[in-house]
C-alpha cells in the first residue's frame, strides 16, 4: 500500500503548494483555480470535447472559475 493519497498526488503543475482541481488531459498534469486555463487553445487537441478546463473558459470567462 503507497504512502501517498491519491489527494497527496493532485497538486498544481505550476503551484505544489496549491491543491489541482483540474486535470489536463492532454498534457497529463493538474492545475489549480488560478492555472485553469488552456495551455494552447488554437492546437488541436482530442480531449477537448470533455474538457473541464476548456468549459470553463468558454462559459465563465480565462481565470474565473466558480467554487
Amino acid at each position: 500500500m503507497s504512502a501517498t493519497t491519491d489527494h497527496d498526488e493532485r497538486r498544481c503543475a505550476r503551484h505544489p503548494e496549491r491543491e489541482g482541481r483540474y486535470y489536463c488531459s492532454k498534457y497529463g498534469r493538474y492545475l489549480c483555480d488560478e492555472c485553469a486555463t488552456c495551455a494552447d487553445p488554437k492546437l488541436y487537441c482530442k480531449f477537448r470535447t470533455q474538457c473541464i478546463i476548456w468549459e470553463l473558459e468558454r462559459y465563465g470567462g480565462s481565470g474565473s472559475v466558480a467554487r
